[in-house]
């Protein structure tokens, strides 16, 4: 082969290729492989100048073949062996440029295959020329933005090599891969991109957001990724807990599995020592995590842990950190619920127990200011390690009782360890409570008595110093202080701090903690009046004009009413007041809405005694209606206060929803806003680890589990609004999310019932209503609406079930009239006969500002499930609901005008409906529910009249009626008609008509579109005759439905009486 030469070297090459491409390598052990990188090595060696054009233009083939499968896997060989061979640093340039060239090809083929192979070459290579190295930079770089995705994933293979992870700022290739593993669509791309990107300190904090990614494989890569990395000095301890929070409690197996693998590279790096991993953890912010972190390691690696004995050292007096005191607590703990023998040889006795917590409260009082917070920390695990002890040492446990007795009626007891030791006393106590509540009271008594005696600062001077206080704080803003000025402001500001921390105020709010433990511990009720004597110490601190001692009494007269029923019902006023008071601070109103929701959630059906405020009378519906105002959907920003108050609120609301104690569908409502509201999805992007807010993650959990008749009850009026413009929420987004939740499979003793088929009734309902709403917008920008809902009608999933009527001839493709039941059996037997919230839409309108949105929202096949639809032949045209809907376009609807002033007594459902719900006609309130298939049938044929282009959904009709058609009953028109004019009504509200007609104006500017015939113009007789409409033909079944002939009449009859909308004087508010 040495002499080989031109034609002779092609010749051996295509021999070599050839058998590289037949040869299987199937378990040959690289056997094969070997060979025919050395056959190709040798022929290189023998006549390089000939070789690389000759290897270039018979890989020319290869790059075009896109065929898949066994042919895909030959070239994948081929192209492997080829990259392979030892080139020389110019022939090694040669090849890359080659490759750079194919990856800039217009055949998606040859760019898929070239970057393949730039990326083969450069892993082979030990290093890359400065001379070539930019070139393929810049070209990989362009290829990481390709349209296809199996491109950009054979892109970052080779921007891999290319990175320069030593540098301080983040290169701009890891930055292409950063990118690509973070926000690129494909799932590959982003796996490819997590596995070869390099981890360092700047990037590492993007790459943690994938541990939340929506594919399992990806948050397996990204745990592959960090376990494989040198993280020691690159995570800090919340990333740590951040990705043991995501990784242990994962649903899927697989990425469980990579965490723990994680774990152990963490122990690896530890040499085995738990207490070194915990150490690089925040316990103290995250104790559950670290909690089932041990647990785990205890269960599955007790064996390759290397543990200190830290009983000894902390009975010896030895200072303990707080990584050794927790991991003693929770291996105690551990080996307690595994009742096993080892545990003997880790707890103390209850003496030298004692004399431990001894010697803590002498360390803490020795303490400097930075040694504290490690005292008081391993305190407080101290004192859950003493819930493991064996309490049955009489003498021992005498012992421990007296010592906490003293230690809590000391105030000067810390009071981060008070939990604990209360805790710690109710458990020895655990078998005759009756002694826990004596102690605790006894205690409680002899601090308050005592503080009843203490002097007092008048309110005169206290008010003095606050402000003396204020206006020390106010010069500390100054930055033009100097050094020794704030030095003594700050003095200064110490001093009067502690002249307003009276003992007599500390001693009263240790009488208030305690109290709280107590009632918090205890199981008994208000029958005890031992505990019904602590009211005495309870209410005068709440109307102390202290905040903090308001505060904590808020906190106790809470807990102490939630031990009944009659004393919760008669103090909500008191924390309802609290609430709206102007002048109270956010902690005492934070503690008033945990309270009045804690009072809904545990006591089911709360009858409030109605109370008079401010004017108003209010219940406990309106409680709770005031309540759900803290939702803030109205408000684009929210501050410090409101969004912890915002999730505090949510998650009591989703406690009474999950519950059953609540199936208000007015507060749902505002619930399924806020998921959708912009600020919660601000804070996805701008929160540390990719986190999303507490509330968004809350709703995400709480929308499949709740009950899915109130989400469909709900959904009408969310997406009305969206798509309108009168909330913020995104209407393509909503309805897709919206339609997922209503598809799901039947539930045992839950839920059989299909609900895309009511919301087809209810949007087929929006689209009558809206093309017969007048002066609102023109009839273009009707269309468009028209067009979103027809969208949405499209992508439901609606079927339609066979009667079981047996008195029903299904063979007869028309039923006749007189043989049509009024009531037959459907599965609406729930559905009233008026267009309340569960059939029609809700009328009820909030303040919420229009959107400011340009383009009406579309729905996408990406966005939402899709629906194919048979190619069945068009069905005929059936009845129509009015004698012709389009031939008078300024002609009030049908019905409009004989829906009477006040509503009447509404039919039962889940919820009351608001007052300023919209009447519907009193006829249709004694109309019997019309049969579903019927009334669907009559609706679509409806609707499939008012577009364009309805053969796919007329095909789809015929494919799910048959041959079965449907007359027009009375019933069905009467529920038609009061469903329409209701919410016709809805819509000629000046909430939506001005959303209406803004969001119409926008787009009537982004398309620079005319005005059409159906705008608002002072000369309605004008409009009708310069722009007639077509009449609309008539089938044959409309003669014989007695219902159309009263729509006619009823139309006939309202040509002479006034329009119920309001035609403004001014024509500029179709077009504002």
């Amino acid at each position: 082969m040495a002499g080989a030469e031109g034609s002779d070297i092609r010749e051996e090459l295509h021999e070599i290729l050839g058998a590289i491409v037949e040869d299987a390598p199937e378990h040959d052990g690289g056997f094969l492989r070997a060979k025919h990188l050395a056959s190709l090595q040798d022929l290189y060696d023998g006549g390089a100048d000939a070789f690389v054009p000759a290897v270039q233009l018979a890989l020319v083939r290869p790059f075009k073949d896109d065929r898949r499968g066994r042919v895909a896997a030959d070239i994948d060989r081929l192209l492997e062996v080829v990259s392979a061979v030892k080139y020389s640093t110019e022939d090694h340039e040669r090849m890359l440029r080659f490759a750079i060239r194919g990856s800039e090809a217009e055949d998606k083929s040859v760019r898929a295959r070239s970057t393949q192979f730039t990326g083969l070459l450069i892993s082979a290579a030990s290093t890359i020329t400065d001379a070539v190295r930019p070139d393929v930079t810049k070209a990989m770089l362009r290829r990481a933005h390709d349209k296809l995705p199996a491109i950009r994933k054979l892109s970052v293979l080779a921007l891999r090599h290319l990175q320069r992870p030593s540098v301080e700022d983040i290169d701009t290739v890891t930055t292409t891969v950063l990118r690509l593993a973070v926000t690129d669509p494909s799932a590959e791309v982003r796996i490819a991109a997590v596995d070869h990107v390099a981890v360092h300190a700047t990037s590492v904090g993007d790459l943690l957001i994938r541990v939340r990614d929506i594919k399992p494989e990806v948050r397996t890569a990204v745990f592959r990724s960090l376990a494989s990395a040198d993280t020691t000095a690159i995570l800090s301890p919340s990333d740590r807990v951040h990705v043991l929070d995501q990784g242990l409690h994962d649903r899927d197996e697989a990425v469980v599995a990579a965490c723990h693998d994680l774990v152990l590279a963490w122990l690896r790096a530890a040499r085995g020592s738990p207490i070194e991993v915990l150490a690089t953890l925040d316990t103290e912010k995250a104790p559950e995590v670290c909690a089932a972190l041990c647990r785990w390691l205890l269960q599955h690696h007790a064996d390759a842990l290397v543990v200190a004995n830290v009983k000894d050292r902390a009975l010896l007096g030895e200072d303990l950190s707080v990584a050794e005191t927790f991991f003693w607590k929770e291996q105690c703990a551990y080996l307690q619920a595994a009742d096993t023998d080892a545990l003997d040889a880790l707890l103390p006795a209850i003496p030298a127990y004692c004399d431990l917590l001894r010697h803590l409260q002498h360390s803490l009082a020795d303490a400097d200011d930075a040694a504290k917070a490690t005292v008081v920390a391993v305190g407080k695990h101290v004192l859950e390690l003493g819930l493991q002890l064996d309490f049955q040492d009489e003498v021992g446990r005498r012992l421990l009782v007296h010592l906490l007795r003293e230690c809590l009626g000391n105030c000067s007891f810390e009071g981060a360890w008070l939990p604990g030791a209360v805790r710690l006393l109710a458990t020895i106590c655990r078998a005759t409570e009756f002694e826990f509540v004596q102690y605790m009271t006894e205690i409680t008594s002899d601090l308050f008595d005592a503080m009843q005696e203490m002097p007092a600062l008048s309110p005169e001077t206290r008010a003095e110093l606050t402000r003396e206080l204020d206006a020390v704080d106010e010069q500390l803003e100054d930055p033009a202080l100097s050094v020794a000025a704030y030095d003594a402001l700050h003095a200064q500001a110490l001093a009067l701090e502690a002249q307003l921390e009276e003992p007599r105020t500390l001693q009263w709010l240790r009488c208030l903690e305690l109290t709280a433990q107590l009632l918090r511990l205890t199981r008994q009720t208000l029958g005890n009046a031992t505990i019904a004597g602590v009211l005495h110490m309870i209410l005068p601190a709440v109307d102390s004009d202290i905040p903090a001692l308001r505060e904590r009494g808020l906190e106790c007269l809470g807990l102490y009413c939630l031990l009944d029923r009659a004393m919760a019902a008669q103090h909500a006023i008191v924390f309802w007041r609290v609430l709206n008071a102007d002048d109270e601070d956010g902690d005492a109103k934070d503690v008033c809405i945990q309270v009045l929701l804690d009072f809904f959630t545990g006591f089911k059906q709360l009858e409030i005694p109605p109370f008079v405020e401010d004017g108003e009378t209010v219940t406990a519906a309106g409680i709770l209606k005031g309540l759900a105002t803290y939702f803030c959907t109205d408000q684009r920003e929210l501050d410090e206060w409101d969004v912890p108050t915002q999730t505090l609120v949510v998650r009591g609301f989703i406690k009474l929803y999950l519950l059953q104690r609540l199936d208000d569908v007015e507060i749902l409502q505002q619930l399924l806003e806020l998921y959708f509201h912009p600020f919660l999805k601000q804070m996805v992007h701008a929160a540390e680890h990719g986190f999303c807010s507490e509330t968004l993650q809350m709703l995400s959990v709480f929308y499949p589990a709740v009950d899915c008749a109130l989400v469909h009850d709900a959904c009408h009026h969310v997406l009305s609004r969206a798509l309108y413009g009168v909330s913020h929420v995104p209407f393509t987004e909503a309805a897709a999310y919206l339609l997922a939740l209503l598809e799901h499979p039947p539930r045992d003793g839950r839920c059989h019932e299909n609900h895309h088929n009511r919301v087809a009734r209810w949007v087929c309902v929006e689209m009558l209503a809206l093309h017969e709403v007048k002066h609102v917008v023109t009839k273009k920008d009707k269309l468009g609406f028209l067009s979103q809902w027809w969208t949405l009608l499209h992508e439901l999933k609606w079927t339609v079930a066979a009667s079981d009527d047996d008195d029903v001839d299904d063979d007869a493709p028309i039923r006749p009239k007189a043989t049509a039941p009024a009531d037959a059996p459907t599965p609406m037997a729930n559905d009233t006969a008026d267009a309340h919230a569960t059939d029609a839409p809700t009328t009820e309108a909030t303040d919420a500002p229009p959107t400011g949105a340009t383009d009406t929202p579309t729905m996408d096949a990406t966005d939402a499930p899709t629906m194919e639809t048979s190619e069945a032949p068009t069905t005929e045209a059936t009845d129509a609901l009015t004698t012709n809907p389009t031939e008078t376009a300024d002609e009030p609807m049908d019905g409009e005008d004989t829906a009477p002033s006040t509503p009447g007594k509404a039919a039962k459902k889940t919820t009351e409906a608001p007052e300023d719900e919209t009447p519907v006609a009193s006829d249709a309130k004694e109309a019997a529910v019309p049969d579903e298939a019927a009334l669907l049938f009559v609706l679509f044929d409806e609707v499939c009249q008012l577009m364009p282009d309805a053969a796919a959904f007329r095909a789809k009709m015929a494919t799910a009626f048959g041959a079965t058609t449907y007359a027009l009953t009375d019933a069905t028109s009467d529920w038609i008609l009061a469903a329409v004019a209701a919410r016709k009504d809805v819509l000629a509200q000046a909430e939506y008509k001005k959303s209406i007609q803004k969001r119409a104006g926008r787009q009537r500017a982004a398309s620079d579109s005319d005005s059409d015939c159906d705008s608002v113009s002072d000369n309605d007789a004008g409009r009708k005759a310069a722009c007639p409409t077509p009449q609309r033909a008539k089938s044959t079944r409309a003669s014989k439905s007695s219902a159309a002939a009263k729509l006619r009449a009823d139309a006939a009859s309202s040509e002479s009486e006034p329009s119920v909308v309001e035609i403004d004087d001014d024509s500029s508010d179709a077009s504002d």
